[in-house]
């Protein structure tokens, strides 16, 4: 019987987020945290994390590779003037392009930015106050820990 390499996709996830959120750096600048999919209610200043794209390269009767595209924004509440988004945009990619990644079941491969985004949104409730957007579109390059190379480990020797 073939090796059976996928693992929890969602540690993936959950790395990305654990990266950034326990950031103290990035916290100052954007106080009302990380959030994956949307902010609290209210929330003002806060970085949002969103699954864009999800490919599986599959081989040796698993997957073999899985790359995961991610939104990773900092949004801010300004009344005219950009106070800490730009900051933590850069802070954003300090953290992530070409860094690795501590996954849960995986070996990370690569991370890295492509595609920058900055726009600005007017709120739909009080024409007056702009939300900013600043951060990319980031890219991270995952194997399970137990495929050929991924990370470092052999895999687990098939079963006769």
């Amino acid at each position: 019987m073939p090796p059976d390499f996928a693992q929890d996709s969602s540690a993936i996830d959950a790395a990305l987020l654990q990266r950034l959120g326990s950031d103290p750096q990035l916290l100052a600048l954007m106080p009302n945290g990380v959030h994956f999919g949307l902010a609290p209610p209210k929330s003002t200043a806060y970085v949002l994390v969103s699954l864009i794209t999800a490919d599986d390269t599959t081989g040796l009767g698993g997957r073999f590779f899985e790359t995961v595209n991610y939104l990773v924004k900092a949004v801010e509440r300004t009344a005219g003037s950009q106070q800490n988004v730009r900051a933590a945009a850069q802070r954003i990619d300090a953290l992530l392009e070409h860094q690795q990644l501590t996954i849960d079941g995986y070996g990370c491969l690569e991370v890295r930015r492509v595609h920058r985004i900055r726009y600005p949104e007017t709120d739909e409730r009080d024409t007056s106050i702009r939300w900013d957007h600043r951060g990319g579109q980031y890219e991270v390059m995952t194997a399970p820990a137990d495929a050929p190379g991924g990370g470092g480990k052999k895999p687990k020797p098939a079963s006769t």
